[in-house]
């Protein structure tokens, strides 16, 4: 007895549906920091978890396309415990930020970062029961402030061609 066509395309249809299932719940649990397509600027990137019971762990890593200065993390658990809150800069191998048992909302000041160095920002916790359980956060990264000096150097330069120009216009108008 042959199978009839119908069948096997609506066992196919059926294969691709869970195999697509199985695919967006993969999507859905990797961690990315919102807005991220390459190195970061300067802004605001936020992240987050919901934590639906347990312990978690989760990881993000982050290069940035300029030097920053003045560059803060925040981050506020809901209905979760922290067991560990850091943020680690694999140029130098080190902490920049190493806290546990936060609770409440914290902002930490990460001073100034470097170009093309990857930064790890790690939470681990356990969820403490209730809904919306938990934590959100954000990155800020700031660009250097250009030195005022910087503009005082350029505005005397504009000055002394502006000056220059004027005295050789003089010279031609006296010859």
């Amino acid at each position: 007895m042959k199978k009839k066509p119908m069948l096997k395309m609506s066992k196919s249809l059926a294969a691709a549906a869970v195999l697509s299932a199985s695919v967006s719940v993969q999507a859905a649990d990797s961690l990315v920091l919102n807005g991220l397509a390459a190195d970061l600027t300067a802004g605001t990137y936020e992240f987050d978890n919901s934590v639906p019971g347990g312990t978690f762990s989760d990881t993000w890593q982050f290069t940035l396309a300029g030097d920053s200065a003045e560059n803060t993390i925040f981050l506020d658990p809901k209905n979760v415990k922290l067991g560990q809150f850091t943020v680690f800069d694999t140029a130098i191998n080190q902490f920049l930020f190493n806290g546990s048992g936060v609770e409440v909302e914290e902002i930490v000041d990460l001073g100034p970062l470097m170009a093309g160095v990857t930064y790890t920002i790690t939470v681990s916790g356990e969820y403490l029961g209730g809904l919306a359980a938990g934590y959100d956060g954000a990155l800020k990264v700031a660009p250097v402030p250009l030195p005022a000096a910087a503009w005082l150097m350029l505005t005397a330069l504009i000055g002394l061609g502006v000056f220059s120009r004027r005295r050789n216009q003089m010279k031609a108008y006296a010859a």
